[in-house]
């Protein structure tokens, strides 16, 4: 799942929808942040070793999803080349959600609003953390059956409710 090996020029940017297993049930997709997609795009060592693979267990059972946020911060990585993002996400039947609904929105802001006054009731003075996180994590909640990332701890806190799961550690360090 490298970015050299996409064979098609597909944008990824359509929306997925969760596919409706034969129980009626919705199967749902894996949501996953931009701390562990970044790494196996750029080709960071050992990266195609340990993430492609862990990666591909997602992408064969449930599929893998990103919301607009962590497209946006793959695509302002520096050097990132859209074209090459969009190739990455459609070689690894990487679903984009870019409009996301009310209640994702909505969740974004209650989960930021309680982390605002507990940090304002706490003596810590105004939030330091950025919106994206709330919107990805609103997301993961709301339209994924977890969340795959290095920042565990964050959104554990952020979003009780929310499966979240810290892939292998790539070179030692996360």
């Amino acid at each position: 799942m490298t970015a050299t090996t996409a064979t098609t020029a597909t944008t990824a940017t359509t929306a997925t929808t969760a596919t409706t297993a034969t129980t009626a049930e919705a199967i749902m997709p894996v949501a996953v942040d931009t701390n562990v997609l970044l790494p196996v795009i750029r080709g960071d060592a050992g990266s195609a070793d340990v993430l492609a693979p862990f990666l591909d267990r997602f992408i064969g059972s449930l599929g893998l999803v990103i919301c607009a946020p962590v497209y946006a911060e793959l695509a302002a990585a520096p050097g990132m080349q859209v074209v090459a993002l969009d190739r990455f996400l459609a070689a690894g039947a990487i679903g984009v959600e870019l409009d996301l609904s009310r209640d994702v929105w909505l969740r974004a802001a209650s989960s930021y609003r309680a982390y605002a006054d507990r940090r304002l009731a706490s003596g810590e003075g105004w939030p330091r953390r950025i919106l994206a996180d709330f919107v990805i994590g609103a997301h993961a909640e709301l339209r994924a059956d977890l969340l795959l990332t290095y920042n565990t701890s964050d959104f554990g806190r952020m979003f009780p409710d929310l499966e979240v799961i810290e892939p292998p550690v790539v070179g030692g360090a996360s």
